[in-house]
């Protein structure tokens, strides 16, 4: 698959599995900052992208890391997430470009 080919397919992909408008997805827009993919839901859409795209995860991937714990996304526990000093808006952020890149090396590409 060529690197245009690829980029297209997970356009394609993540806009329809997210239900977000193709013209929304950029190399840089982050998953869970820009589109609000949190908690479950991103460990769901990533096993589903890994799947489709034959993408291979290390063992010691942690998608809490790049998502949040299940329900990071609502406001109240971003709320207490504030509160408590557990806020995760410095979280690195897994993009689009990084989902391209994955599919192109046949492994996970996570940003450090």
């Amino acid at each position: 698959m060529t690197m245009a080919n690829s980029r297209d397919e997970v356009i394609e992909f993540t806009s329809s599995e997210l239900l977000v408008p193709k013209s929304d997805l950029k190399n840089e827009t982050s998953l869970m900052h820009d589109l609000g993919v949190a908690g479950d839901d991103g460990s769901e859409f990533l096993g589903k992208f890994c799947e489709k795209f034959a993408v291979v995860i290390d063992d010691d991937f942690d998608p809490t890391t790049y998502f949040g714990e299940e329900g990071s996304g609502n406001i109240f526990a971003m709320i207490f997430e504030l509160i408590t000093g557990r806020f995760k808006r410095n979280a690195p952020r897994l993009t689009v470009g990084d989902l391209i890149a994955s599919v192109d090396t046949g492994k996970l590409t996570i940003p450090k």
